[in-house]
């Protein structure tokens, strides 16, 4: 025999060293082996990496650990790992990290770990390995979800309104999905007044429902008013300032400082001033002076025009009135919503005057 011949092994296992023993045989029996160690070629990775467990850092990160595929499986030195993760689909977010082994052994059998940083807060991933060798990238493991923490939310609640009236009502809607960032749990509004009732107050709310009305407020007032979500983790950015003025209401105190004193038979002398400021509730426009007589059925009432919140002590003639005659004096203020209480009346009578007629018979 001269020709050379060639025989071929199959079904040997990837990237394996064999013995192949080869001996010739005649009629007298086999001679002696002759041996060689031949090492098969690399095959891409024929199952994914196992356990594959995830844990989340932060708000921003997840930790990735992994083993190998099992070294049978590995058909080849493993020169890296891709890392696979998407995130929910509002989000758009996907990515492959790249995890270089170094140095390379075969087979590999150690635990290897990944973070994934950068990533969106409150957000789920499916996170999937793959190993890679010379020859290609093996199968993907099977999907893991992992969530990020929660974090703060990262922009204010949106559509925020401000209504005037007797209260201020509100509306708006929570920050943009994405910036959420956890679980809302409460709304932060922030507010005072422009020209009184300037203490900055606040009050918290819950997540539902998506309005509130403020009362209490100062009447005919200007307020600022701000507002910010919450996560468990803390307070987001508050929102621009919106403005709302509330409504007018009849004032509430009457006019102060009054005195009236008799002139004559026929008029009074009275002074007032208007009421403090936070009293007003609006523009005052008038001061009303009721006189009634007593034992007689009479009521005048007298309307002295305001034309500016003058707080000076001011003077007004009350008259006519009849000759002596008891009457009771009582004063008010009024605004564009009404007349506030009236005064304490004051009581006093209009001096005697000469008889108007001759005596008769």
């Amino acid at each position: 025999l001269t020709e050379s011949s060639i025989v071929c092994l199959s079904d040997l296992e990837e990237y394996n060293n064999y013995t192949v023993m080869i001996r010739a045989n005649n009629g007298a029996g086999e001679g002696d082996p002759a041996s060689i160690i031949v090492l098969t070629l690399e095959a891409v990775p024929d199952t994914p990496p196992q356990n594959v467990t995830t844990d989340s850092l932060n708000s921003t990160a997840i930790q990735v650990c992994f083993y190998p595929p099992p070294p049978v499986n590995q058909n080849g030195l493993i020169t890296s790992f891709n890392v696979f993760y998407i995130g929910d689909p509002f989000q758009n977010q996907s990515q492959t990290v790249d995890v270089p082994v170094s140095p390379m052994v075969y087979p590999l059998s150690t635990m290897l770990c990944v973070i994934l940083t950068n990533l969106e807060e409150f957000n789920s991933y499916a996170i999937t390995v793959e190993a890679v060798n010379s020859i290609g990238n093996g199968p993907e493991s099977d999907g893991v979800i992992e969530e990020t923490d929660q974090a703060a939310p990262s922009a204010p609640p949106q559509n925020f309104t401000a209504v005037s009236g007797p209260a201020i009502s509100l509306t708006y809607m929570p920050p943009p999905p994405i910036d959420q960032n956890g679980v809302l749990t409460s709304f932060f509004i922030e507010y005072f007044g422009v020209d009184r009732d300037t203490t900055m107050r606040n009050i918290t709310v819950p997540s539902s429902p998506l309005s509130h009305t403020i009362t209490g407020l100062d009447e005919d007032t200007t307020y600022m008013l701000r507002i910010r979500a919450s996560t468990v983790i803390g307070f987001g950015p508050f929102s621009d300032f919106e403005s709302a003025t509330t409504q007018e209401a009849p004032p509430s105190s009457p006019p102060i400082n009054i005195t009236v004193t008799v002139i004559n038979a026929t008029a009074f002398n009275s002074t007032w001033r208007v009421p403090d400021e936070d009293e007003h509730n609006g523009l005052l426009l008038s001061v009303e002076i009721r006189l009634e007589g007593i034992g007689i059925d009479t009521r005048i009432t007298i309307r002295v025009p305001i034309t500016t919140n003058d707080t000076s002590l001011q003077n007004t003639i009350l008259s006519p009135l009849q000759e002596y005659v008891n009457y009771s004096v009582s004063f008010s203020v009024r605004n564009g919503a009404g007349l506030s209480p009236y005064s304490d009346p004051i009581f006093l009578r209009t001096e005697p005057a000469a008889p108007s007629d001759t005596p008769q018979n």
